[in-house]
């Protein structure tokens, strides 16, 4: 994981307890005595780890620098560069021993600034971060840097590469430009009235009293520098130079919650080398635990944030599917609207509606939910290659499930279809080698990748996945809020038409009784609009069944893939030669079909070889795949428009029978009963005129459940009791005008 360090050490040395400058520039780049202590795992010079040195003592030093006890884990450097006098000879060591030689004794040999290093970046990546910190801030000095990646002692096997750089703090001048100094002159004392006779002068960036800012000025700029380099490499993650409670308060203050809880721990303290000598060292230990308890709490509110999620887009696309049946049921009711002022104030509403629900969609799509961030965390720590190997694993996994799709939808024709089941039975079992090769392609993939997700399940990896995982949804926290917005929003919006629709029909449709011709005009116009919709389905379907690819056209489509086309050119020719058959002679006809069997014999041979079989068959079997989902489709648009063309036969049937009852029931007048509400699952408490039409034709046709809740009543005549529902009966109980009607 991305991370921020950024230190600054001193050199100021005591009588006889620091580590020289050149010592320490042999450890720093690996030369000199310690060339090869990376390799090495012996014990030789190492002091015990039981009897741990002074704080600042060289064998102490020396323990670190040898990679011994406790750092035996550390890696070592990866490379290193240098700015130097020319008498250096480009020798760091050199460089840093004239230094120890020649600076006074109680002077500043030198300064170390040492600072992380992104470990999701290669190499190439890191240096170019320490080259553009040096042009910025020491290309007026001379240092030597070094590049380590290392595996910390407390870091659980995560790599920690970092950078150290070793500089004088005396500024180059004009006079060292013009003519180097020599060593003995260089560490000179300056002389400020004949510069020439003294050394160069030290900065007063790194010895003011005001160097405090300068340094929170540097760990700012780093901050910059490697954030820069990670939006380079389109790594989305950032650090951040200040304090944890800096960056809690402003997580807080722009609503990043997660963060303020990830922010919001005890910050951990740097342990050194010779701390980590000790044996039960209470900080090593004190601050283990505190890591511990960090990387817990932090992985427990990861884990409760993505469970979260979970539950969030569950409850969501729920939300989303309460809310398009309540659009489907409100707006069904649209043709029943008679008042012309109304029907524009519910198309208005309508529109509406139909433009937030289309935005939700479109937000849903690009939300970044748990399983895909974990996804895109988990190829960010891949190599590009891994990463190929994955994709490629993926997309033939995904194939190998579109063939056993096809293979479970595959259905066998009816036998007196000779054509259709000879293809069918040469077409099935190439699925079936198919899916053996794909298996084949799967398992040596799959080994492959085995121990990129072996490494990839170790528990700091594991935990950089959840945490970048994390990051990447908290980043995608807004879109989610907006889908919420617009699922509140949606659902006001229907309450409050869905209320008015309610007023209207209670008010509109309230005592409205319906003549026999009322009924048959309200079906019949039912019938139409449902007969459109029937066509415009017809087409759809029409358009769709040519994309379908039969077993035979499949088999066919293969055949004059084998052949490069030259089926498709005889049947060219063959509809050329009926075209011209009238003009030519009865021997010139003869002699051209002859020609055009002759051809269509020699390819049909050329299909019929075992190598053709077997080619035609397995292209045949790839073609029906890729036209699975448009078979599929077809399928289903099917069954719609099936369903749509019974429903208008059965309203027809009701049609009928009530024009031939309508002779018999001129002057009568039909009230229904409004329909129980389903409380709050689409129901509503109050007819329609679709609804009455629909109850009335049924109760005419005989229907005894619609009879009882149908009223009739003739003119001048009390209604009929048998066609009272229970509710117009007690109405008509408690009506003191007519009670001594009955």
């Amino acid at each position: 994981m991305a991370m921020y360090h950024f230190r600054i050490k001193s050199s100021n040395r005591n009588q006889g307890t620091s580590v020289s400058a050149a010592e320490h520039s042999d450890y720093i780049n690996r030369t000199g005595r310690y060339k090869n202590y990376d390799q090495k795992k012996t014990n030789a010079g190492a002091q015990s780890a039981s009897s741990p040195p002074t704080a600042t003592s060289a064998a102490s030093h020396l323990q670190y620098i040898n990679r011994e006890s406790v750092f035996q884990k550390r890696g070592g450097c990866v490379y290193s560069k240098n700015h130097l006098p020319k008498w250096a000879d480009g020798s760091a060591k050199t460089f840093f021993t004239a230094a120890d030689k020649y600076e006074r004794f109680n002077g500043e040999r030198y300064k170390e600034i040492e600072f992380s290093l992104p470990n999701e970046l290669n190499l190439d990546e890191q240096k170019k971060i320490v080259d553009e910190f040096i042009n910025q801030y020491l290309q007026d000095f001379y240092y030597a840097y070094a590049i380590h990646d290392k595996i910390g002692s407390m870091s659980d096997g995560e790599r920690q590469p970092h950078v150290h750089i070793m500089f004088s703090t005396r500024e180059i001048d004009a006079v060292e430009r013009r003519q180097e100094r020599p060593p003995e002159l260089f560490f000179r004392q300056h002389n400020s009235k004949n510069p020439a006779k003294g050394g160069c002068r030290k900065s007063w960036k790194w010895n003011s009293a005001d160097r405090k800012h300068y340094l929170m000025r540097l760990r700012r700029d780093y901050a910059n520098i490697q954030n820069e380099a990670l939006a380079r490499n389109g790594i989305n993650l950032r650090v951040d130079h200040r304090t944890l409670e800096a960056q809690r308060e402003e997580a807080l203050a722009n609503g990043d919650y997660l963060m303020a809880d990830l922010l919001n721990k005890r910050p951990e303290k740097s342990v050194g080398p010779v701390e980590l000598l000790k044996t039960n060292s209470p900080l090593v230990s004190n601050q283990k635990k505190l890591r511990e308890v960090n990387h817990q709490r932090e992985q427990s509110l990861i884990t409760r944030f993505m469970l979260q999620d979970v539950m969030d887009r569950d409850n969501m696309e729920e939300k989303s599917q309460t809310l398009k049946q309540q659009q489907q049921q409100i707006f069904a009711l649209e043709h029943d609207i008679e008042n012309e002022d109304f029907l524009a104030y519910f198309q208005e509403e309508k529109r509406k509606i139909q433009e937030m629900q289309k935005d939700m969609t479109d937000i849903f799509q690009i939300a970044l939910w748990t399983p895909d961030a974990i996804q895109r965390a988990t190829l960010d720590i891949m190599t590009s290659e891994e990463q190929k190997l994955w994709q490629t694993l993926k997309r033939t996994g995904q194939e190998k499930n579109e063939w056993e799709i096809l293979k479970s939808r595959m259905v066998e024709p009816a036998a007196d279809d000779v054509d259709a089941l000879e293809a069918y039975l040469r077409i099935y079992p190439q699925i079936d080698k198919e899916l053996g090769t794909i298996n084949l392609q799967i398992h040596p993939a799959a080994n492959e990748l085995r121990p990129v997700f072996e490494r990839l399940n170790l528990p700091h990896n594991k935990a950089a996945i959840m945490k970048r995982a994390a990051f990447y949804m908290n980043d995608n926290r807004l879109a989610k809020i907006e889908i919420r917005k617009l699922q509140r929003k949606m659902t006001a919006n229907l309450q409050t038409l869905e209320k008015k629709v309610n007023d209207y029909f209670v008010t509109s449709q309230k005592n409205r009784a319906f003549s026999v011709d009322d009924v048959a005009s309200i079906l019949n116009a039912e019938i139409s609009r449902m007969e459109l919709a029937e066509q415009r389905l017809a087409k759809e379907l029409y358009h769709m069944k040519k994309r379908v690819i039969s077993y035979p056209r499949a088999i066919e489509m293969a055949k004059n893939n084998y052949v490069h086309g030259a089926f498709k050119e005889l049947r060219a020719d063959k509809r050329e030669l009926k075209k011209q058959e009238s003009t030519l002679l009865p021997e010139e006809r003869e002699i051209a079909w002859q020609k055009i069997d002759e051809r269509e014999r020699i390819l049909e041979a050329k299909c019929l070889t075992p190598e053709g079989r077997a080619k035609i068959e397995m292209t045949a079997a790839g073609i029906l795949r890729k036209n699975a989902p448009i078979a599929k489709g077809y399928n289903e648009l099917w069954a719609k428009h099936k369903t749509l063309k019974d429903a208008i036969l059965q309203k027809k049937y009701q049609s009928q029978r009530v024009e031939a009852r309508a002779p018999l029931e001129q002057g009568n007048k039909f009230r229904t009963a409004p329909p129980s509400s389903s409380g709050g699952t689409g129901g509503h408490s109050y007819s329609t005129p679709s609804h009455s039409a629909d109850l009335i034709s049924k109760a005419i046709a005989g229907n005894p459940k619609a009879a009882q809740l149908v009223a009739r009543s003739k003119p001048d005549e009390p209604d009929e009791w048998f066609w009272l529902s229970e509710a117009e009966k007690d109405d008509l109980r408690h009506d003191m005008r007519s009670i001594d009607r009955y």
